[in-house]
């Protein structure tokens, strides 16, 4: 069920609102009943400012997976209202949300905002693309070797095994994935 509210202030992000609704959402009054349930999980969003940058405009919802925990929630949310800088914040029932989002929020475990909004930071800092002109395959091998145990280890050569050039007629493009922490090079031939 999405949750609409009002009022919060234009400089809380998602991840700022979703630290407050987590001490709500977790607290004893929505704990799990059995051991073997998981901790509620819930996704905010709040909408950007039309004007652009960081701010909103101090609307949004919050998602929960159930319509039952979402009349719990508005129940709760109105005997105990919710303020942030001397403001109480306004809720109301917004609708249904996508199926999908839905079904998601109820099977996957719920993340620590701390955690999600260090690896969301990551993930931007790695988005970037760099131009590859070369890529080389080889190994590293040692030259000489030394003769006893006082000399000192030389350093290592590169063997060159196979190299594909790509600054003219073709284009290569290296980038991180985080998630399965892979160093990938895109390469397309014959522009």
């Amino acid at each position: 069920m999405d949750i609409g509210f009002k009022r919060a202030p234009d400089d809380y992000n998602n991840w700022r609102l979703t630290r407050i609704f987590s001490d709500i959402i977790h607290s004893d009054d929505f704990a799990p009943k059995a051991e073997d349930e998981r901790v509620i999980n819930f996704q905010v969003k709040v909408t950007p400012n039309p004007a652009g940058g960081i701010r909103s405009d101090g609307t949004g919802f919050l998602t929960v997976p159930s319509e039952k925990i979402g009349h719990k929630l508005l129940e709760y949310l109105h005997k105990n209202p919710v303020k942030i800088d001397k403001k109480k914040l306004k809720f109301f029932k917004k609708g249904i949300p996508h199926k999908g989002l839905a079904l998601t929020l109820e099977k996957t475990p719920y993340v620590n905002p701390n955690i999600e909004e260090e690896r969301q930071t990551k993930l931007r800092a790695l988005e970037a693309k760099f131009r590859v002109d070369c890529v080389q395959f080889g190994i590293f091998y040692r030259p000489t070797y030394p003769a006893n145990d006082t000399e000192p280890l030389r350093p290592r050569a590169f063997s060159i095994e196979w190299e594909g050039n790509y600054a003219r007629n073709s284009i290569g493009w290296l980038n991180f994935d985080y998630d399965d922490k892979l160093i990938r090079i895109t390469v397309s031939l014959n522009l």
